[in-house]
């Protein structure tokens, strides 16, 4: 089931828990954010929920009326209900960076004029609010993150996601802070290997960047989204490359040689 609900001003999330093997859950959610002037869903979730997406959608916002498909990378998670969105959101432009734009394409048959190519520094303007392209500051140059220059929300994709253990939560600060960094490490040396082999002093450098743009929500695809202490996830980050993950759990049989 997928829920909706709104975080901040005209900002909305719909949220979708995903239970993997042996118990952790991963987020996975999509954002809608309905300006004075346009309207723009980020990511638009994986295929076998489409229809569920689409029904939490429909409860923000009239399809009808959405204005920009922000697509963060072409990852099935991340865009495998763009169609049944297009279909019902017939004026709606897919915006990504170069290389969302040629898989889409290329492997999506989204056809070309529905496409718009940003970069990183370019703004959306939604009337009320302002969004800035950002580079993927700890992901790979094929995803693209958003920062809400009114409401202060860093919108990312992968990156600041954490597996949630137990009844999973909408707000970082209702998880146990212990099992809240265990999944935040877990979550990223699964989706970053050269987390280890990082220079550590450039990273800091990315990670203080975020700092001081005075970030007041960080809103992950695949995490409860952080409203408070927002600097302890900073922290959090910059601690990644040099954590030890705990042990492996025991696994089902499907992965058993």
């Amino acid at each position: 089931m997928t829920t909706s609900y709104e975080f901040t001003n005209d900002t909305f999330v719909l949220s979708y828990a995903h239970p993997l093997p042996e118990g952790p859950i991963l987020p996975i959610n999509q954002f809608v954010i309905r300006g004075s002037e346009k309207t723009i869903m980020l990511d638009t979730g994986p295929l076998f929920n489409a229809a569920n997406t689409v029904e939490a959608l429909s409860k923000v916002i009239n399809p009808q009326d959405l204005d920009y498909v922000f697509l963060s990378h072409m990852d099935l998670d991340h865009v495998g209900g763009l169609h049944e969105i297009l279909k019902l959101a017939p004026k709606a432009r897919v915006v990504g960076n170069v290389t969302v734009m040629g898989k889409g394409l290329s492997m999506y048959n989204i056809p070309p004029h529905r496409f718009a190519a940003v970069f990183p520094g370019q703004e959306i303007n939604l009337g009320s609010h302002v969004l800035r392209v950002e580079e993927s500051l700890v992901e790979d140059g094929h995803t693209s993150w958003l920062f809400d220059k009114t409401t202060r929300t860093f919108f990312t994709s992968d990156g600041y996601g954490s597996l949630q253990f137990g009844q999973p939560q909408p707000y970082a600060e209702m998880v146990d802070e212990n099992a809240y960094a265990q999944g935040f490490a877990m979550w990223q040396h699964m989706n970053f290997h050269m987390l280890p082999r990082l220079d550590l002093a450039q990273f800091r450098g990315i990670i203080n960047y975020m700092r001081k743009l005075d970030v007041r929500q960080i809103a992950s695809v695949h995490a409860p989204i952080v409203r408070q202490d927002v600097m302890r996830i900073f922290d959090l980050m910059e601690g990644v490359p040099g954590a030890e993950l705990p042990p492996v759990p025991p696994l089902p049989a499907i992965f058993h040689l």
